[in-house]
């Protein structure tokens, strides 16, 4: 008679108080497993002057996840694209696991203290100086009394996968609240002091071809702003059509020298 035996281990592990999650993988299956003592150089804080920081490769274009997966907070290494599939029920949106691997943060659009604007944001990605943790650092970065901006529920980001990948995960929080300056005018989402307002208007209005061109206005843009003098207000070139975000921000460093 033979007899067998499985023995699956799922658990997640966060230390009181610090905000702090452990996480081991298991073979290639990124189960997680309650670890003690794994790695001294990964401390409770998240300090380790000797980790090693990993570059953050931001995915082209949107990315739509099923509202039904980022109800509850989710904060992963993705080491497979098998798990990545199975947990945000979406394809591979064009991470080469043979080089890369995934980290994804949501804070979870069920809690009631998201106000618009705010933003899931993955602060840094470190292996630590014993190489054998992953120490990834998240925030919900809240707007604050900044400019309306569009809200992102989600993150999901490659970075290069270690020549010996480190067994365990560690979670850090950095969450925090955007504070702007109350002096300034936004416009197209760009900051403007009261200076700067005047000074952009007198660029609009009095700068050559050349020196519009040499701020990188051109073309369309270049055309609308000289074809439109004399224009009685900063506010209504960024209001015209066929202005925008990168316009303003051009005009706004022209302005410097007017």
């Amino acid at each position: 008679m033979r007899a067998l035996a499985a023995i699956v281990v799922s658990l997640a592990m966060t230390v009181a108080g610090c905000g702090l999650e452990t996480e081991a993988l298991d073979g290639e299956d990124d189960d997680l497993a309650e670890v003690e003592g794994d790695d001294p150089a990964a401390t409770e804080d998240g300090k380790d002057d000797s980790a090693t920081r990993l570059p953050l490769r931001f995915l082209p274009g949107e990315l739509f996840l099923p509202t039904a997966r980022i109800q509850d907070e989710v904060r992963r290494v993705f080491r497979t694209e098998a798990a990545l599939e199975a947990a945000l029920g979406i394809e591979n949106p064009g991470i080469d696991f043979a080089r890369e691997w995934a980290v994804f943060y949501t804070p979870g659009l069920a809690r009631t203290d998201l106000l618009p604007g705010f933003m899931a944001r993955i602060d840094t990605v470190r292996v630590s100086s014993t190489g054998l943790t992953i120490m990834v650092t998240t925030s919900l970065e809240q707007n604050g009394d900044c400019a309306p901006r569009r809200s992102r529920p989600f993150l999901l980001v490659a970075v290069p996968r270690p020549a010996t990948p480190p067994p365990y995960t560690r979670f850090y929080r950095n969450d925090r609240t955007r504070s702007c300056p109350t002096d300034v005018t936004y416009l197209d989402g760009v900051a403007f002091t009261a200076a700067q307002l005047a000074a952009s208007l007198r660029a609009a209005n009095l700068a050559t071809d050349a020196q519009l061109g040499a701020a990188g206005i051109t073309g369309t843009q270049r055309s609308i702003i000289t074809g439109g003098r004399t224009w009685p207000s900063l506010a209504l070139v960024a209001s015209t059509s066929g202005i925008g975000a990168t316009t303003m921000t051009k005009l706004r460093t022209l302005g410097d020298s007017f």
